[in-house]
């Protein structure tokens, strides 16, 4: 019942947000609407600040907008950031000097905290009077924008940072499509990560063509490439092998994600033990934890512990001297993922293998930055790696490489510019159609 009454509300809200305001449209007449004089102060108003509610379903992933608030900020936004609560929210408030509201936000099917969700996301986006609510992750983007529509929030924004779709089965990938489809339906705007991701939302029918675009040249919210993630020195790089018992002349490949099936944690396992055979010299680092759901990758990863080339490192404040530890990074998913960690190592001047699959093909050039294979093929994948581990050269030049073209194109500012530009724009669409209404 609750569901049904649930579902009715999510029914009656995408309604009413598709047929009121609009970037670009007026927004519906109100009871007791404003004279024009007063609708032309609140346009200006609009244009003076634009007020920013930035809400993340997990307080862990606000590390990937690391400044973003300050930058805004700084450029005349008014921003507050909108999390489930814990230390990790605390930290990042405390950290960005940023305003912060928490609000718990359920992740699976759960109806009634769903509502009350809502509830309390359409209390924290009124009070804040915002101009803009942007939301990522689509379980949370869906309470996050359906509280938006209730509050009559002028522009809604959904970034869309992967699709899990091709490596899912059945009836998950229905579950997933759903949940894609309706974040996208509930924003006025669709900003995928990259081009791949774009394409593919398209090709899904997820998201119409005019909605979704990729700022800049995308890759998500760019890379701290001038500060956090720059190569190591010889030093430095000592110290971050010996923090992980690794020995000063390995030759080591690097992962850094979730621990599970979907990100190829089985071919990784299977094409590191056919290269360790042929060289001794190997050691393999796992950054990140297992998924608790995946019981057979938890298997995998068990049995990786105990081998002691393998360095099991779990989650890691210091990204950067993880990465500084590794000789080339190996990327298997099997299907679409963010390119984040692509490009962090690419800022600290590593190659990459990755599998080609959209998220992977944006953020590595094959044969320039890294190589790609294809997803699900540890044969493939171990000849790839056993290139860089032969070729130290190779390692270097591809290496500089990615360097280069990171700081080139995807620095954070670059991206939080054209972030900028875009929440204007949205805000002065609502505005014109504002004028263009109060005219009539």
């Amino acid at each position: 019942m609750v569901f049904a009454i649930g579902a009715v509300v999510l029914a009656v809200a995408m309604y009413r947000a598709r047929a009121r305001e609009r970037p670009g449209r007026a927004p519906p007449e109100r009871t007791g609407a404003a004279p024009c004089a007063e609708q032309d102060a609140e346009v200006a108003q609009l244009r003076r600040q634009v007020t920013v509610v930035h809400v993340a379903t997990n307080a862990a992933s606000l590390v990937s907008v690391s400044g973003q608030a300050a930058y805004l900020r700084a450029h005349g936004f008014a921003f507050r950031t909108v999390s489930s609560p814990g230390p990790d929210l605390q930290a990042f408030a405390a950290q960005e000097g940023a305003d912060v509201s928490a609000v718990p936000m359920p992740s699976g099917f759960a109806p009634l905290r769903a509502a009350l969700a809502v509830l309390r996301l359409w209390r924290v986006i009124t009070a804040a009077r915002a101009s803009v609510v942007y939301a990522d992750a689509p379980a949370g983007a869906r309470l996050a924008l359906l509280a938006a529509c209730l509050a009559r929030t002028p522009v809604r924004v959904y970034g869309m940072r992967r699709l899990q779709l091709r490596a899912a089965t059945l009836p998950r990938r229905v579950l997933l499509w759903a949940d894609e489809w309706v974040a996208c339906a509930l924003a006025h705007r669709v900003l995928a990560a990259n081009g791949s991701l774009r394409l593919e939302a398209i090709r899904e029918g997820l998201c119409p063509t005019a909605k979704i675009l990729v700022l800049a040249d995308g890759c998500g919210d760019g890379v701290d490439a001038a500060g956090n993630f720059r190569p190591l020195h010889a030093e430095g790089r000592r110290a971050a092998r010996a923090r992980l018992g690794i020995p000063e002349d390995a030759v080591v490949v690097g992962f850094v994600g979730t621990l599970a099936r979907d990100e190829g944690i089985a071919e990784l396992d299977a094409a590191f033990r056919r290269l360790r055979d042929a060289d001794r010299r190997l050691h393999l680092v796992l950054v990140g934890n297992a998924d608790p759901r995946d019981v057979r990758s938890g298997l995998i990863v068990a049995t990786l512990r105990g081998e002691p080339c393998v360095h099991v490192a779990g989650d890691v404040e210091d990204l950067a001297s993880a990465y500084g530890a590794m000789d080339v990074l190996a990327l298997p998913p099997r299907g679409e993922t963010s390119s984040r960690v692509a490009l962090e190592a690419a800022a600290m001047a590593l190659p990459v293998v990755a599998t080609r699959v959209p998220g992977c093909v944006d953020a590595v050039v094959d044969g320039q930055t890294g190589l790609l294979v294809p997803p699900g093929d540890p044969g493939r994948l171990a000849s790839a790696l056993a290139r860089y581990v032969a070729d130290p050269a190779l390692r270097v030049t591809h290496g500089e490489a990615a360097r280069r073209r990171v700081v080139a194109a995807y620095q954070r500012e670059r991206i939080w510019d054209a972030l900028a530009i875009e929440y204007r724009s949205l805000v002065d669409a609502c505005g014109a159609g504002a004028r263009r209404k109060g005219s009539t």
